[in-house]
Formats: structure tokens, C-alpha cells, sequence
């Protein structure tokens, strides 16, 4: 759109047309007529005739110093149809209203009649008094035509016609040296044609003919000039009812040299827009007069790289005494480099003469013919300008105007420029019928558009409708209510500010980027390029290609110019309800503050229901969480509501720690917890050895995403739930839990290493790890019962449960318990039940120690002691050795056979045993629970040694074999005190 043409082309087309138009009106209209005033010898004179104006008898009109030639009476010669007519030379007549003061003088080489009632005037010059200003006629020839006696009806003037306007204050003997070349002041108006005729009857005045005319700003040339007059019911004064011209060769305007009235200011509009009323005026001007005009066919308006076309183009002006009062047309500074020095009220211009070179025209030319019609009521659209300017098309998009240097161009049904406002409005009927075209900027298409340049060079564009920037660098636009445009025209080009669009806002470039918001500004740099983009209401920035994605309350968008329209996203902010995608990244909060850099996060603050997923499956939430780009890291920050969350979920495990505050160090994916929390582990595989874990700890957690390592400080406690009857624990000061995956792709957690140490409390907590099997209780039909018990202690234990193997490579204790009733045994037989296998066995050693649990074995190493508590009796029984392979009921746990029951023991180096009251020493030691035996052995070249105190000896064997039902025992190669075993 030419933003330019609006303010500079267009308003001075519509003033230099009025005022030209006007000036014609003025110079031909006759003195106005005092109303009662009688006419001295009921003379009317030819130029005056029909118009009411009163003058006395030619006879007494000579002036000292004029012509003494007496003139014909013309009384004479209306009043005696048989008088001869007569010619008269050196013409002259001096025409004064009834208080004596001269209204004109007339003056022709030649007055000669040519029939009765015509008149033919040679090289005719008259001389109009109009208050302070002279107005000129000149023609080669004149005819007068009389009607009704000596009322002339009509008139010719022919030749080199012309009409001139001088300024308030020049002189006729001014006026006449300028005309003679001798100097004098220009005139500000002049028309110039080869013939005018006039019909007093019709009151109107015909140039058929080629016509031109010149003023301060202005130079019109055409064909077929029309003028009517009449008079309405309150006055006798004639009114000005049509000006009609029929094809026009051009309109040139100099829009800073034309003429204004200082007397008022006009009204305005504020900045959004509104009309804001004028001042009240401090002295009142004469009563105003409203003129509307119109040019129709193909209306082109052209400055330099202006233009402006349309089908007609329609204007209203509203002018006081002529001319147009101060600020009608407000100034506008919108080009630097074509600044005039001539002020709109001062400059003069010859008529003819040509604007400087700095200073060049308006060109406006049209097909159809040119009206203009007075207006008795001004209509609305006055109410706050004076000049108001209306393009309109039969089709939509036919209002074409653009601002080829500026890359400017607007296309509408019609366009309406206020001139006092420097506003105007294009509209359109259908969406879309409006398109602002700003190149380099952005295709704003819509059906209302409104324009202010009051602030020029500043500009403002307002859209109150729907529409779409099918271009905006590079981007495709949509919004559903209103839009606004803030730009710089004090360059060449037009240079955007802000872009505002409201409503079901849509950015998309086209290449998988783009934003929705129910508010977005695009703001501009200085050199009119896109440097951030803010929205608000339901934010949603996405770039597809990146995975990322913004959505929000608001966000803020910092832009890099690139090559051509194109820039690259450097910075995103997003806030407010917020979520932030990058990758495999994900930021989410109630009260959020996220930005990203160069396609990563670089600092996110949320409160509030703040969740995070980072890579591998890595998720957070918390109340409050705060990053750090420079330490790389995440601080997360919960409640007693709302502890920190933090969740693992990658081949087929999931992690879950809760805890009090915890910190992310990134891309380590490094996670620790502070404080109390708990966990769970959850295995979704089937196949897996444990459904889930339980975690608990006192002191806090680190998590290793990257080696998959878990580490559990103070006080922690572990439990696994194998199947419905078996349940793992472990307890430690410390533990380190390792999660990975098998061969097969299922992950597994198959390794812990639980490490003892002083508790919070000072008291020293070992690590242990246990397995318990229960049943339901037939005495309770909701709860279970122990049933039977593994138990492991040591400083440090290493489990690996996918073998379900637990080592200690330090000294320990193992506890195997077996509650179960022995159903095979009588109840009466006491002796026979506690050697059943069945009860409690403690196993302690100072070396090391493997459990195989799902081979039922457990190896033993250095200093080990047994010792072994039969259910229901009291009888212990203690076995000591350096190595022991015990080997326990490795059944299913849902078995009835199922239960912890020690089934054979393999004693080795330094073995002693002592099974009520029977003691022995020997190299090697066998118990089978199934043959309820007891086999000593020594190696070779040493001997097993026995005390029996019911026999009150002890002896040597090689062997020896014990009857754990009976008490007796036998041996091979037995020698010693007490007798024969």
C-alpha cells in the first residue's frame, strides 16, 4: 500500500482539486446581493444579468482620469426598438453595489451590436474587486445575448481566455504589470481556456473546450468544463450546485505549496484510532462550506514510485472563507531525503511555473468525467477531518495503490483516507478481499484494515477482522480477531517495528516450524528484520526437524537473521503453565520459566507440579525445580504433598525413587537424592526374578544413568517380592545396586553390593540379605506366617540376582530356620523330632562366604561355626571347621515341601562337632539329613577323635559314624580309654 501516497498524494489531490475547482467558482461568481436594495434605473448589466446584483445607470459611471468617450446608452437602445445601433470604441463600465463601492470594471477595444439584443465585444479585460483580492479577465473576444428587452440571458467569451486570482492585498495596478510582463506579483489561482459560455436563465457557465488551471501546488489541464449556480430559499446569494469536468489530460500536485486557512485547526485521532474532536476556535470563521467531487474510469495517482489506482475515487472537503483551515490536512514527515523548505501556508507558485527539481509532482489522471457538487449538510464522515478521500472498485481487490521503492502495496474494494487524521481504512467484502503487501516484512491479507500515520514517520496499521500473512520472512500467519502493525517510514523503505496479532494465532513456516497462541508480536531490529517473536494464552512453539517443542502461558523467541528472509531460532523462553520438548527432553510446571539455546535447554525454574523427562527414560517431579547451564545440572526441591519423583523406565525396568530434594547433573544423567526417601523397582518382563523392590533409606541416593548404577545411603532397606510365598529383603548402611540388561534384551537387576556401617544414630547396622517363605495362617484367614527363613549378615555383601547368589567376602553369620511341623514323625516321640532337620541353624565364619540360593548351596570359608537348635527342644548342637558346604531344600517355595531345611553339611580342616554332649575332631565331617547320620573321616596319617561322657572316654578312629536318632555311634580302627565304642 503506499503509505506515502496516502499522505502526501492523495490529500493534496483532493485539496488541489477543491481549491482549483473553488477558485473557478469564486472569480465568476457575481458580488452577493443586499437583500431590500432597489436597482437605480432597473439597469442590469450583461455580466450580471440574473444575478442580483444592483449597479446604477451607465451614463454616470466615468471616473475622473478614465476614457471621455461617453458610452451608448444602452437604456436607450433596449428602451426604442427603432433606435440605430450604434458601435462603440474603447468600451468601458464600471459596475458598483448601493453603497457606492466598485464590484468591477469592464473594458473592450470594441462594443459593436450586431443584431438587436446580441453584442460583440473585442479583446474584452475585467477587473473583479472581491473584498481584498483582484481577480482578472482577459479574452480576445465576448458576445453578449439579450432575452427579455434589455435582460442579456447568455454570454460567450472566446479566444485565449483567462482567468486570474491574485493574492489579498495586490493592486489592479499590480495585477496588470505582472500581466505585461513589467514585474508586479504573481497571481495564486489562473484559468485558461479558448471559450466559456454562460446562461443567466440556467445559471450556469460552459467551457467546452480545453481548459487549464494553475495555483500555488497545483496544475489541472482537461475538457468540457461545466458550472451551475442557483439560489436557495434563504438567500438570494447564488450557490455553487455543480462542477463537471468531462475528460481531464492530468492533475499535477505539489501538496507542501498549497494554501491553507489558519483561522481553526481541524479535529484528529488518537493513537489507537479513536476520533479526538478540535479545539474550540478562538474566533469564529465564516460559515464553512462542504464540497464532495468525484473522478470515475481507471483513476491513477502517481508520484515517483507512488501509485495509486482505482475505479472512481470520491472525496468530501470542508473549506472556510475558500480555503481550507490549518491542519485540514496534516503534515507528515515520512521521507527524509525529500524534505521542502516550503511551508504549507507560505509557498507561492506562479501559474506555469514549475516546482524545483527536489520537489517533484503528483500526477493523477482518469477516463471518466470530474464532479463536484456543494453539500448542504456535511455528512458523517467530516464529523472529525475536513478532507476525507474514498478509492472504491466494482471488483474486489480493484483499489490498487504501492510504494515501489518501499516494497509497499495495499489492495482493497475501497480505501478512505482522513486527511486532518492521517488515518485511513481499507476494506473489502469478502475475507481476504484486503492484502497488505510490505516487502521483506509481511502479506497481510484480511477484510478491514486501518492505517495510522498521525505519528509519522511512525506507522500503524490496525486490523479489526480475521485474515492471514501468508508472509512474514518467510512465514505463513493466521489470527481470528484483530491484528496490529507498527512500522518506520523515515527511510527509503519501509522498515517494520511490531507485528500483533490476537486471536487463535498460527505461525508456520512451512518447514515443520512453527506457533500457536491466542496473542503473538513479532518484533523487528532496526533494520526491519524479525529479532523476537513473545505470545501469550495457550503458547505452542514447535520445531519438528529438532524435536522441540515450547507450550506455555507465554514465551519469548529470540531470532538470528539469516541469508534472504530466512532466520534461525536462537533463543526460546516459554513461562507461565508450561512445557518445553527438546529431544527426548521434557520440562513441565504449573509456574514455569524454560529456555532453550541453540536446540538446549539452558536454564529452566518452575514450581508448582514440575515434571522432567531427560534421555533413557529418565523422569522427575517435584514442586520446585531450578537448572543450572554452567554446572549442568537440576535442582529439584519437594514437599511433604509433593516429595521430588524421580523415575527410570528402560528395558523393561522401572526405577522409582521418592525423596526430599535431589539434583540432575547433565548429560551424565547423575541423580542424587538428599534426605530420607523410598523406591520401587518393577519389572514389567515376566520372566523376571522379582515382580518389584521396595526400597527405603535414611540418609539419601546417587543414580548413574549412564553406568545404570544405583547407590542407597543410610539406613536402607530392600524387599523384593519373589512369587505370593517367597519375599528377599536386604539391609545395609550402604548399597549399590547395578542395572543392566542380559543377553536375551531383558533387563535384570543382577547385581547389589550392600556394605554395613554406623547408622544416623551411631549404632552399627549390618548388611544383610535374607529370603522369607510364609503360608497362609489357618488361624487367620487374612494373614501369613513364617515359615521359613535364610538370613545373611555381613560388612559387606554382593548379591547377583539373576543367579540368586549372595557373597560375603568378610566375615558373617547365616541364619537357616525351618518352622514347619515334621508330619512324619509322632508327636510323642520327642527325640525322634528333634532330629528332624528342622528348627534353626546359625552359620558364622571369619573368611568369606557364597550363597548359591537356587542351587541350595552355601560355602563357608575360615573359622566357621554351626551351630543347630532342633524345634521344639533346647539341644543344641555345634559344628567348627575351617570349610563348610551346607546344602539346604532348594524346592519351589509354593511346594509342601517347600522351606529352608538344612539337608546336608560338609565340614572340611579342623573339624569339631558336638551333638549332646558327643564330641569329635576330625579332617572332614558329613551330615545327611536324609539317613539323619553323621560321618567323620580324618586324612591320611591322622585320626578322628571322640569324647563320649556317657562313656566317660575318648578314642581314635579313622573313621567315624554317628546315629543322630539313636545317640550311638561306631567307627572303624577305634582305640582309646573308655572302652571298646
Amino acid at each position: 500500500m503506499s503509505l506515502r501516497l496516502v499522505g502526501m498524494l492523495i490529500a493534496g489531490l483532493l485539496l488541489g482539486t477543491v481549491l482549483a475547482v473553488i477558485g473557478i467558482a469564486v472569480i465568476t461568481a457575481p458580488p452577493k446581493v443586499i437583500p431590500g436594495q432597489a436597482t437605480p434605473g432597473g439597469n442590469t448589466p450583461p455580466f450580471a444579468q440574473g444575478q442580483g446584483v444592483q449597479t446604477p445607470d451607465l451614463p454616470d459611471i466615468p471616473d475622473p482620469g478614465e476614457s471621455t468617450q461617453a458610452p451608448t446608452d444602452i437604456n436607450s437602445i433596449a428602451g426604442d426598438p427603432g433606435a440605430p445601433i450604434q458601435s462603440v470604441a474603447a468600451w468601458r463600465y464600471r459596475f458598483t453595489n448601493a453603497k457606492g463601492e466598485r464590484q468591477a470594471v469592464v473594458t473592450a477595444a470594441n462594443f459593436d451590436p450586431i443584431q438587436r439584443g446580441v453584442y460583440e465585444l473585442i479583446d474584452v479585460e475585467a477587473t473583479i474587486f472581491r473584498e481584498d483580492r483582484v481577480v482578472r479577465l482577459i479574452a480576445d473576444k465576448g458576445e453578449i445575448r439579450g432575452q427579455r428587452g434589455e435582460q442579456p440571458e447568455s454570454g460567450l467569451l472566446s479566444g485565449d481566455v483567462s482567468v486570474s486570482l491574485y493574492p489579498p492585498g495586490v493592486t489592479e495596478d499590480e495585477a496588470k504589470a505582472h500581466e505585461s510582463g513589467e514585474g508586479g506579483v504573481p497571481p495564486e489561482l489562473r484559468f485558461t481556456t479558448n471559450a466559456i459560455r454562460f446562461d443567466t436563465t440556467l445559471g450556469q457557465g460552459v467551457a467546452p473546450g480545453q481548459i487549464g488551471i494553475t495555483a500555488p501546488g497545483l496544475r489541472l489541464d482537461g475538457r468540457g468544463l461545466t458550472l451551475r449556480f442557483g439560489t436557495d430559499t434563504t438567500s438570494d446569494d447564488p450557490r455553487l450546485l455543480l462542477v463537471r469536468l468531462d475528460e481531464s489530460d492530468g492533475l499535477q500536485l505539489w501538496p507542501d505549496r498549497l494554501p491553507t486557512n489558519d483561522k481553526r485547526r481541524s479535529g484528529s485521532r488518537d493513537r489507537d484510532g479513536a476520533h479526538q474532536p478540535a479545539a474550540a476556535p478562538d474566533a469564529e470563521p465564516a460559515m464553512p462550506t462542504v464540497y464532495r467531487f468525484s473522478m470515475t474510469d481507471s483513476v491513477t495517482i502517481a508520484r515517483e514510485s507512488y501509485a495509486a489506482r482505482a475505479d472512481t475515487l470520491q472525496a468530501y472537503a470542508r473549506l472556510f472563507d475558500g480555503e481550507l483551515r490549518a491542519g485540514a490536512i496534516k503534515s507528515l514527515n515520512l521521507r527524509r531525503d525529500q524534505a521542502t523548505d516550503n511551508p504549507a501556508t507560505g509557498a507561492t507558485t506562479a501559474p506555469g511555473d514549475s516546482p524545483t527539481q527536489s520537489d517533484p509532482p503528483i500526477l493523477v489522471t482518469w477516463n471518466g468525467p470530474f464532479e463536484l457538487i456543494p453539500l448542504l449538510n456535511p455528512p458523517g464522515v467530516l464529523d472529525f477531518d475536513d478532507v476525507v478521500v474514498r478509492f472504491s472498485s466494482d471488483d474486489e481487490g480493484n483499489v490498487r495503490m504501492g510504494d515501489e521503492l518501499a516494497g509497499v502495496g495495499l489492495e482493497a474494494r475501497t480505501v478512505t483516507y482522513f486527511a486532518s487524521s492521517a488515518f485511513f481504512e481499507a476494506r473489502a467484502e469478502t475475507p481476504g478481499g484486503v492484502a497488505l503487501k510490505a516487502q521483506r516484512v509481511a502479506d497481510l491479507v484480511c477484510t478491514s484494515l486501518d492505517v495510522d500515520l498521525s505519528q509519522s514517520p511512525a506507522l500503524r496499521t490496525f486490523i479489526s477482522t480475521p485474515g492471514d500473512a501468508t508472509d512474514v520472512q518467510g512465514r505463513s500467519v493466521r489470527w481470528s480477531q484483530r491484528a496490529q502493525f507498527d512500522a518506520d517510514l523515515s527511510s527509503d523503505r519501509l522498515l517494520a517495528k511490531q507485528l500483533t496479532l490476537v486471536g487463535d494465532v498460527t505461525l508456520d513456516s512451512g518447514d515443520h516450524e512453527g506457533a500457536t497462541a491466542t496473542n503473538l508480536a513479532i518484533a523487528f531490529d532496526g533494520e526491519g528484520r524479525p529479532r523476537t517473536i513473545s505470545a501469550e494464552g495457550d503458547v505452542r512453539a514447535h520445531q519438528v526437524e529438532r524435536g522441540r517443542t515450547m507450550e506455555g502461558d507465554r514465551a519469548l523467541l529470540t531470532l538470528e537473521p539469516l541469508d534472504g528472509n530466512a532466520f534461525a531460532l536462537t533463543q526460546a523462553t516459554v513461562s507461565g503453565n508450561a512445557r518445553a520438548v527438546e529431544g527426548e527432553r521434557t520440562f513441565e510446571g504449573d509456574n514455569m520459566t524454560a529456555t532453550f539455546t541453540d536446540g538446549e535447554v539452558v536454564g529452566v525454574n518452575a514450581t508448582d507440579g514440575v515434571n522432567v523427562t531427560l534421555e533413557n527414560g529418565l523422569a522427575v517431579a517435584c514442586d520446585t525445580l531450578r537448572s543450572d547451564r554452567v554446572r549442568e545440572s537440576i535442582d529439584l526441591v519437594g514437599t511433604d504433598d509433593e516429595p521430588v519423583t524421580v523415575t527410570r523406565e528402560t528395558d523393561g525396568i522401572t526405577l522409582t525413587m521418592t525423596v526430599g530434594s535431589a539434583r540432575v547433573e547433565e548429560p551424565r544423567q547423575r541423580i542424587t537424592g538428599f534426605g530420607p526417601g523410598t523406591g520401587t523397582l518393577v519389572a514389567a518382563d515376566a520372566s523376571a526374578q522379582y515382580e518389584s523392590a521396595e526400597l527405603i533409606w535414611g540418609g539419601g541416593f546417587v543414580f548413574d544413568g549412564k553406568d545404570q548404577k544405583l547407590e542407597l545411603l543410610g539406613g536402607i532397606g530392600i524387599e523384593a517380592k519373589k512369587d505370593e510365598n517367597e519375599t528377599h529383603r536386604a539391609s545395609a548402611e550402604r548399597a549399590e545396586i547395578d542395572l543392566t540388561g542380559v543377553d536375551s534384551g531383558d533387563a535384570r537387576v543382577i547385581g547389589a553390593r550392600l556394605y554395613a556401617g554406623p547408622g544416623l544414630d551411631g549404632v552399627e547396622i549390618p548388611a544383610t540379605a535374607e529370603a522369607r517363605r510364609t503360608m497362609p495362617d489357618p488361624e487367620n484367614d487374612r494373614g501369613r506366617s513364617l515359615e521359613s527363613l535364610l538370613e545373611v549378615r555381613s560388612s559387606e555383601l554382593l548379591v547377583d540376582v539373576e543367579s540368586q547368589r549372595v557373597d560375603a567376602p568378610g566375615a558373617g553369620r547365616l541364619v537357616v530356620e525351618d518352622r514347619r511341623p515334621d508330619e512324619t514323625r509322632e508327636p510323642t516321640d520327642a527325640q525322634h523330632a528333634t532330629l528332624s532337620g528342622r528348627g534353626t541353624s546359625v552359620f558364622n565364619w571369619s573368611g568369606s562366604m557364597q550363597l548359591a540360593l537356587s542351587e541350595g548351596r552355601a560355602t563357608l570359608d575360615r573359622d566357621v561355626r554351626v551351630r543347630y537348635l532342633p524345634s521344639e527342644t533346647t539341644e543344641l548342637t555345634q559344628l567348627d571347621c575351617q570349610r563348610l558346604d551346607a546344602f539346604f531344600e532348594k524346592s519351589a517355595s509354593s511346594s509342601e515341601e517347600g522351606g529352608f531345611t538344612i539337608q546336608r553339611l560338609d565340614a572340611r580342616e579342623s573339624v569339631y562337632a558336638n551333638h549332646r554332649g558327643l564330641e569329635l575332631i576330625a579332617d572332614t565331617l558329613v551330615y545327611r539329613a536324609s539317613t539323619e547320620q553323621i560321618v567323620a573321616s580324618a586324612s591320611a596319617g591322622n585320626r578322628v577323635t571322640v569324647f563320649d561322657p556317657a562313656r566317660s572316654g575318648h578314642y581314635n578312629a579313622s573313621s567315624v559314624l554317628i546315629d543322630l536318632v539313636t545317640g550311638n555311634w561306631t567307627s572303624e580302627n577305634a582305640t582309646g580309654a573308655g572302652g571298646a565304642p
